[in-house]
């Protein structure tokens, strides 16, 4: 079974996809690096296999906008957790919405899928992802519809 087809089964009761990895909220700054533009974005969750982040742009310079992402683009994320070193990793797209018609403005979210993650990076991460505290909530990215756009 490939990832992808592991990605697209769901839950027969609420039609959400299974994940392979737990996730966690992630709400800090992460860098981007497509087609030798960089940014620096907000990020939502994070797992051994990806991360998930927003295009709203931390320091209102967003050099990158949506339709750069493509499913498929090639991207290198810079990113920092707690008590950690900056991790450096390669990844593809392999999701993205744009959701126009949100109450609190546009928002939008892109899925990146990590490629081979270091050992140590990987613990770093699995860390980061078991000390989700009792009563942390789990972010929408948990709950992410088979209908949005997915490799």
């Amino acid at each position: 079974m490939t990832w992808t087809s592991q990605l697209a089964q769901k839950n027969p009761l609420t039609g959400i996809a299974a994940r392979r990895t737990p996730r966690r909220s992630y709400r800090r700054p992460v860098g981007v690096l497509l087609s030798g533009q960089y940014a620096v974005v907000e990020g939502r969750s994070l797992s051994e296999g990806g991360v998930l982040f927003s295009l709203k742009n931390m320091k209102n310079e967003l050099r990158l906008r949506l339709d750069d992402f493509q499913v498929g683009a090639r991207v290198a994320i810079s990113l920092i957790l707690p008590a950690g070193p900056v991790m450096v990793l390669r990844g593809v797209v392999i999701y993205h919405q744009d959701d126009s018609t949100a109450a609190a403005g546009p928002a939008t979210a892109i899925g990146v899928k990590f490629d081979v993650v270091p050992i140590l990076q990987r613990r770093e991460i699995r860390t980061y992802v078991s000390q989700k505290r009792a009563g942390e909530l789990d972010t929408e990215a948990d709950a992410v519809p088979l209908t949005s756009k997915r490799l």
